[in-house]
């Protein structure tokens, strides 16, 4: 290892097609921070943790202990998975390596064992050096629910320019492809659709809407059969709404967006979201509940934001001011998250002292 060459451990190791890894480890890399290859993180390899990195960096801790299976089966395999995984972190917390905890998310967004889910929260606040949020609104949201033993450090998530191919159709041809007209105001809801996204709710939301030339599009693979039927029935034969309800291929990502007017973030709390980066980085403004990360992070016109579940309000507001000029603040507001800036910061925590 060279002087300035820090070995960094990531759990869960990087994977599947969020770009979010990619672009970081890059940006850490310039800075002379080399990611090294894991087995998992267990009791054996946290005992002898300092021989392997010079810091360990959490992400979604919720993964490491996850598991699939009939109801009995994945019980049992996630109930040893996390007793595992908590002998880990005690054993990591008595070691010399500085742990960095970025808490993407206050709890995971589909909690089958509450128990589990806080126990490994707990563990996981009490074995980090170092918390990083997206938002202020994060960290009061941490604190309050969780009281951590450090004060966690707001760093928010970078953009997403240039992370996508460009448009193989320019707007209009994409619009033409989906059957939308010219002129029509077309909202986005994009991403994994999973039951915390309300994507129901705001379908319902888009159909009182006054506006009959207005369009939704709903695009993204939906993993529970339950929630596909509810978007179906909310949809309710509405020829607005557009389902497309599978993964979207890595070079249309850009094309939905570009071919939309605004996206729609029906969370109940932002927390911290990168389908909100993803859209700004590609000149899509935004519609988001108010007194959020979203409204921390990013304001008008690149933001029409509402209180409580006013959500068809906001939508509507989205017809006031030239779209143009939302297209460029949504654009300058992603510009002002960089890579570089977050690397910086992590940086710090990685090498800070004990």
């Amino acid at each position: 290892m060279s002087a300035s060459e820090l070995r960094l451990a990531v759990f869960p190791p990087p994977g599947g097609q969020n770009p979010y890894h990619r672009l970081l480890h890059a940006a850490l890399g310039r800075r002379g921070v080399r990611v090294v290859d894991t087995n998992g993180l267990r009791r054996g390899w946290a005992r002898r943790a300092a021989d392997h990195a010079d810091a360990v960096h959490l992400h979604w801790v919720e993964f490491l202990y996850s598991a699939a299976g009939r109801p009995p089966i994945q019980a049992a395999l996630m109930h040893k998975r996390a007793a595992s995984l908590l002998a880990a972190l005690r054993t990591l917390r008595r070691s010399r390596v500085p742990v960095v905890w970025t808490v993407h998310n206050l709890r995971p967004h589909e909690v089958r064992f509450p128990w589990l889910a806080d126990a490994t929260i707990a563990a996981s606040l009490r074995a980090s050096d170092a918390l990083v949020v997206r938002s202020r609104h994060a960290a009061r949201r941490l604190e309050t629910e969780f009281s951590p033993p450090v004060a966690p450090t707001v760093l928010p998530h970078p953009h997403y320019i240039g992370a996508y191919p460009e448009p193989n159709r320019d707007r209009a041809a994409t619009r033409a492809r989906l059957g939308i007209p010219d002129d029509a105001l077309t909202f986005l809801m994009f991403g994994q659709l999973r039951a915390y996204k309300r994507v129901p709710e705001a379908i319902a939301a888009f159909r009182r809407l006054d506006d009959p030339s207005a369009r939704l599009i709903v695009a993204g693979s939906v993993g529970d059969q339950t929630l596909e039927r509810e978007i179906a029935a909310a949809r309710d034969g509405d020829a607005r709404v557009l389902l497309r309800l599978e993964p979207v291929p890595e070079h249309e990502v850009a094309e939905l967006h570009h071919a939309a007017d605004a996206a729609i973030l029906h969370y109940r709390d932002v927390f911290s979201s990168g389908a909100l980066l993803l859209a700004l980085s590609l000149g899509l403004p935004v519609v988001a509940p108010a007194g959020t990360t979203a409204t921390e992070l990013v304001t008008a016109p690149a933001i029409e934001a509402y209180e409580g579940d006013d959500l068809t309000a906001a939508l509507a507001g989205m017809r006031v001011g030239p779209a143009a000029e939302r297209r460029e603040a949504a654009l300058e507001t992603a510009r002002s998250y960089a890579w570089d800036e977050m690397a910086d910061g992590l940086l710090r925590l990685y090498r800070a002292d004990r």
